[in-house]
């Protein structure tokens, strides 16, 4: 039985661990991209002969891989050629799925007996089973796919860490609010502000760094960005971002009025009138120092 193992770049460490793992102990062959495809082949022409020299499709799904159009593409292609094909889902709620991928029988690489149900197919279908049986086999899966995961999690944050620190000084490029995100994942937040309130850090990618963190609700550590940059216009580009998430109804004590609030000695008249405007515009009355009387 040969098996197109289809996964994105991200899952490629964990792809390749399956098909170590179920080729030799379950007497399985796997048409891996891009390994055995010719080198300079379209990625369209790479499809068709992995569905050409395959008998089914494995779908390593991930978070990572559910947005990846070729991900559909490639199951698309065994669904046409009525294949069979099986989602190997890692982090994914059978929910999640493109339709109609989802209605077909998936397995859960984190849940030893779905994974045993899927090695025990496996083997019937090849005639193969592992010497030491199915059960150490679906164990040493669940246990080494997490790992493989965390592996990859820990290299991205890092990555993540060095990018935001290269990219905060002039002359680079911006700053990608996922690295943000990925530090924050990690519990590496007091790590984001030393690097945005250093020496090295413009007050451009300041901005772009604060815009990051009141997208993801961090409004107070937003504001501790905001109080040291020299920029007033950066800083006032930081309020009106505020500005845009304040709820309906919020109170002085929300995170949002008190980030304001402190903020408002650091800007100057010009920029609390943009300020004012832009709450203006969504029909918010100012509150607290910002509900000064009389034009600034």
């Amino acid at each position: 039985m040969i098996v197109f193992l289809s996964h994105t770049a991200y899952d490629a460490p964990t792809a390749r661990f399956l098909k170590g793992a179920l080729g030799p102990q379950l007497g399985v062959g796997f048409f891996l991209l891009p390994d055995d495809a010719p080198p300079g082949t379209a990625w369209i022409e790479r499809i068709r002969l992995g569905v050409e020299q395959s008998d089914e499709l494995y779908s390593v799904v991930s978070p990572e891989s559910l947005p990846r159009p070729w991900m559909s593409a490639e199951w698309a292609c065994f669904w046409m050629q009525d294949k069979p094909t099986t989602p190997l889902l890692i982090e994914t709620r059978v929910e999640q799925l493109w339709e109609p991928m989802r209605a077909f029988q998936s397995v859960t690489l984190s849940d030893v007996s779905s994974v045993v149900s899927f090695l025990r197919s496996i083997s019937v279908k090849t005639g193969v089973e592992p010497a030491e049986g199915i059960r150490p086999l679906a164990n040493e899966i669940v246990y080494e796919v997490p790992r493989i995961r965390a592996r990859q999690a820990l290299g991205d944050v890092e990555r993540a860490a060095e990018s935001i620190r290269t990219n905060l000084r002039g002359g680079t490029g911006n700053i990608d609010a996922r690295d943000v995100q990925a530090l924050i994942a990690h519990d590496r937040m007091e790590e984001l502000l030393s690097l945005a309130v250093s020496a090295d850090a413009t007050s451009v990618k300041q901005r772009q760094v604060a815009v990051a963190l009141i997208d993801l609700n961090r409004i107070g550590e937003a504001m501790r960005i905001a109080e040291v940059m020299q920029n007033r216009s950066e800083a006032r580009t930081i309020c009106t971002w505020i500005v845009e998430r304040i709820p309906r109804g919020a109170t002085e004590a929300s995170s949002e009025w008190e980030a304001l609030d402190r903020l408002y000695p650091r800007l100057r008249a010009p920029q609390r009138r943009d300020v004012l405007e832009a709450m203006d515009r969504r029909g918010i009355v100012p509150l607290g120092r910002w509900a000064v009387a009389g034009p600034l």
